[in-house]
């Protein structure tokens, strides 16, 4: 080997070994077990001197470094060791830590590529093998590496959903005007359509569209939100102008959507509800009155009152039974 190859070989041991290093430095960071880390500091265990003693980086684990940093320290007696003999040193398990390792392995090769990138940046599976007792078989051993992974490749993985400038955009697009809308404009019912929308998102780990959000709320309420967003908002104000106001749209718009058959069908079924509702919570306090009644008529000081008070009250029931039948 000439001079030139062997300075090659030198630049890129040097490099590998900033390589490792950067990336274990930033594994201590992330590293929230303080207990741990008291421990690593003990025994020496640092970024640099992990980098001197290793050639690769498939397998940085703290707790095992912890265990066996005795053992992992002879290698450095070798100053030519290469990088399948210190991974030949870790696969080497004794006992049930091979039968484990071997289901491991067959466990392994029924990961994704995205599981498998992941394992590979923060386990290995001699760790497994040597820290787990009896591995059934391999879906056992399945179940083991994705108990591993699963937090990290949720972490590892992107989170779509909608932020409030988003929802401004959807609703202006949808022929709102959040800047003059008295509603649209605060925080607090941004902050509640967002959350009305994202939660119709079944899989946030994937990109979608509005439209199908959008189609997935028209198929679980019968129309659009746009047409939701207004007829509850009709609902709760009861007034054109008022809602109006509040979504910040015109008068046009509002008496075009309210002639739509899915908002007059959508409109007439939540009325429907309020009715049925108020009827059911009337009837129940009427049933609880008459039981204060009978047991106040047993008195007969109160039994002028509670006649009376009885009477004023069936009056009223009855007022709202003959409102509900004109509905």
């Amino acid at each position: 080997m000439d001079e030139k190859e062997l300075k090659e070989k030198e630049n890129k041991k040097k490099d590998l070994k900033a390589f490792v290093k950067d990336f274990v430095d930033k594994r201590l960071e992330e590293l929230d077990n303080d207990k741990l880390k008291e421990e690593l500091k003990e025994k020496g265990i640092t970024s640099k001197r992990i980098s001197e003693l290793f050639n690769f980086v498939e397998f940085i684990d703290f707790h095992y470094l912890a265990k066996h940093w005795l053992e992992i320290e002879d290698l450095d007696k070798d100053e030519d060791i290469e990088i399948d003999e210190a991974n030949e040193y870790f696969n080497e398990l004794k006992g049930d830590g091979k039968s484990n390792y071997e289901l491991l392995s067959q466990a392994y090769e029924c990961l994704t590529n995205a599981e498998r990138y992941i394992f590979n940046s923060y386990f290995r599976l001699s760790y497994l093998a040597d820290i787990y007792d009896d591995i059934e078989d391999v879906e056992d051993a399945l179940s083991i590496i994705n108990l591993n992974i699963k937090d990290k490749l949720k972490s590892e993985q992107p989170y779509f959903s909608y932020s409030k400038e988003q929802i401004k955009s959807i609703l202006t697009s949808e022929g709102f005007n959040p800047n003059k809308s008295s509603l649209l404009r605060t925080d607090t019912e941004l902050e509640k359509i967002r959350d009305d929308i994202n939660n119709e998102i079944i899989d946030h780990t994937k990109p979608y569209t509005y439209e199908d959000v959008n189609n997935s709320i028209k198929e679980s309420e019968g129309l659009e939100y746009k047409y939701l967003l207004f007829c509850e908002t009709y609902l709760n104000t009861g007034k054109v102008t008022e809602t109006c106001k509040k979504l910040g749209i015109g008068r046009n718009t509002a008496y075009r959507w309210l002639d739509l058959e899915e908002v007059k069908d959508y409109i007439a079924k939540r009325k429907q509800e309020v009715i049925d509702e108020n009827r059911e919570r009337y009837n129940s306090l009427y049933d609880k009155c008459i039981d204060v009644l009978e047991s106040s008529l047993n008195g007969y000081e109160t039994k002028l009152k509670a006649v009376d008070i009885f009477l004023k009250h069936y009056d009223n029931v009855t007022r709202v039974a003959n409102i509900s039948k004109e509905d």
